[in-house]
């Protein structure tokens, strides 16, 4: 009988840095994280590294497996939304962090891909932008189940 680690996983959104180029007018611009990116819990073989994608440059997604271990995603995860909004039309880069880590007490888990597997850029004529946010967690051999949180800083570039 293979013993199987259950996993919960969840990446809060809690910083964002804003670059703004300016021009001829003041641009009053609001960003809120509306759901944070969740791998959601997965039931993980602790023989095995495996890996868990969520790829959200096309739109909300949810996980997928993309290794070839034999881990149940027995909840499904989500990707995450960060919302832009402003009165005036404006366009937006967003730029991630090469990874995150995910941590519950000593363990901890990455997260990665981020520009790989989210909306990286968008415009709005005067309204709300929402944007996707994707990535991809690595659950090492022997990882200790739980539950593992995080955070990462997202810079977003307003033109």
């Amino acid at each position: 009988m293979v013993q199987r680690h259950k996993h919960s996983v969840v990446l809060i959104w809690v910083a964002l840095i804003l670059f703004y180029r300016p021009c001829c007018h003041v641009l009053a611009l609001t960003v809120d994280s509306i759901r944070p990116l969740s791998f959601g819990t997965i039931i993980a073989d602790p023989s095995r590294h495996e890996t868990i994608e969520i790829d959200a440059r096309f739109g909300p997604a949810g996980t997928i497996k993309t290794s070839a271990g034999v881990s149940v995603l027995s909840t499904p995860g989500s990707s995450g939304i960060i919302r832009v909004s402003s009165g005036l039309p404006f366009s937006c880069t967003l730029i991630f962090p090469a990874g995150a880590n995910l941590t519950k007490g000593g363990d901890n888990m990455v997260v990665d891909r981020f520009s790989m597997l989210s909306e990286t850029s968008g415009s709005s004529p005067g309204g709300v932008l929402d944007l996707n946010i994707g990535g991809r967690l690595n659950i090492q051999r022997r990882q200790a189940g739980g539950s593992y949180s995080g955070s990462a800083v997202i810079m977003l570039n307003i033109e």
